[in-house]
């Protein structure tokens, strides 16, 4: 992962910090509402791009919307990302509506948990969510949920 600079630097270092600690806080969330270990299974992966129809569940994506500079002579960009999480379930649609949310909250405590991602960027800033996404297989047992992120990298030389 050396060299990466800029967007991809943003991109590379979320989705290899979610890769890297997602499950363990998908195992406090169990712990907090009592379920079983493996209730929130582990992403089958954690992609650096896009892949709308990719029926692997649950499935985590991180990719970039756009960018700005903050401060372009002191290089400070931000990187406005997209985590989507997509999860195909069985009939039981309200329990699949539950297992994502659960999911969301343990994405969104993983990230608040250290907003530099191990020293690895600037800040990471939580902005809007949805969990009325519709991209790839439109089927009423696949849910897609995502959260913003602004992820701040030194754009330096």
């Amino acid at each position: 992962m050396a060299g990466e600079k800029h967007i991809d630097q943003a991109v590379v270092k979320l989705a290899a910090y979610l890769d890297s600690n997602l499950p363990a806080k998908l195992r406090a969330v169990e712990t907090a509402q009592s379920l079983s270990t493996n209730d929130l299974t582990d992403p089958v992966d954690v992609l650096a791009h896009r892949a709308p129809f990719d029926n692997r569940s649950p499935l985590v994506e991180v990719f970039d919307q756009g960018w700005t500079f903050e401060q372009q002579r002191m290089n400070l960009l931000s990187v406005d990302c997209t985590v989507a999480v997509t999860y195909v379930s069985d009939a039981n649609l309200a329990g699949a509506e539950q297992f994502m949310r659960r999911y969301m909250t343990a994405l969104i405590d993983c990230i608040n948990g250290d907003t530099t991602l191990g020293n690895t960027v600037t800040t990471c800033i939580l902005r809007d969510g949805s969990s009325a996404v519709g991209r790839g297989d439109n089927s009423t047992t696949r849910y897609v949920y995502t959260q913003g992120v602004d992820v701040h990298v030194y754009a330096g030389d």
